[in-house]
């Protein structure tokens, strides 16, 4: 005689099948009150006789649980790349491009190209835009992905500044990108050296980035034209706050 439990058997394809089935009219006939009167103990539902069924069947749910969980994340990562297809797509029309709905004017003999790195778009304006982007950087969040890191702010702020050098920051607090409260930082390694500039939303969800010394003038014309009207990322929350200690100090300091 066979040492291992009936219910632990391995069973056939047939039998698993069978066992679905009774398990399924077994809860249509008490569903639906036809057949719910109590019976003695030790008694099976007519339908399922002797058949053994309560280890497979777990196993069967495990497996189907399996398929529905990799369904689900298969379906997420497939919305992913819905959004982040969206949020690259590009058009210009009459000087104003547009980048998966963020809108901004192109400046005269520039044009656009976007780059999507994970989750972000980065749109290059440039006379020759490409992917290291001689030109005015635009960066945007994609719906319904992350904030962009506070690392992003450090090379204006002098990261590429020598040794000794001051890391002088000035800020703007007034500025607006698309009518969304946003952030002016312009900063210089000395008093007399070139600024590089950001403009960034206060939630950190889209920046505009000149290099240092180059496109100042129409990184502004961008950051001053931004229209976020078709731009399905909604305002989130405030993430940059910044302090003033005196009025000689308000505008200029040292970082």
């Amino acid at each position: 005689m066979s040492s291992q439990h009936e219910d632990f058997a391995i069973w056939k394809d047939a039998e698993l099948d069978a066992a679905l089935d009774d398990l399924l009219a077994a809860g249509v006939r008490s569903g639906d009150g036809r057949d719910a009167t109590p019976r003695p103990a030790g008694q099976g539902l007519p339908l399922l006789g002797r058949r053994r069924w309560p280890v497979p069947l777990i196993a069967a749910a495990a497996v189907i649980a399996t398929i529905v969980g990799v369904v689900a994340i298969v379906a997420d990562r497939q919305r992913t790349a819905e959004r982040r297809t969206a949020a690259a797509a590009v058009s210009v029309s009459d000087g104003v491009a547009d980048v998966g709905g963020v809108r901004f004017p192109v400046p005269a003999g520039w044009s656009v190209a976007a780059y999507p790195r994970d989750d972000v778009v980065v749109a290059c304006v440039a006379a020759a835009p490409s992917a290291d982007c001689a030109g005015v950087t635009v960066t945007i969040t994609v719906p319904g992905g992350p904030t962009l890191p506070n690392s992003f702010d450090f090379p204006v702020f002098g990261d590429n500044c020598a040794p000794g050098d001051g890391k002088y920051v000035q800020v703007d607090t007034s500025v607006a990108l698309g009518g969304r409260p946003a952030i002016h930082y312009w900063g210089y390694c000395t008093l007399d050296a070139p600024q590089a500039h950001l403009w960034m939303l206060l939630d950190r969800s889209l920046a505009i980035t000149t290099p240092r010394g180059k496109w100042a003038d129409q990184g502004a014309l961008i950051a001053a034209g931004v229209d976020l009207r078709t731009w399905s990322r909604q305002p989130g929350p405030r993430l940059i706050e910044w302090a003033e200690a005196s009025e000689a100090v308000s505008s200029t300091s040292e970082r």
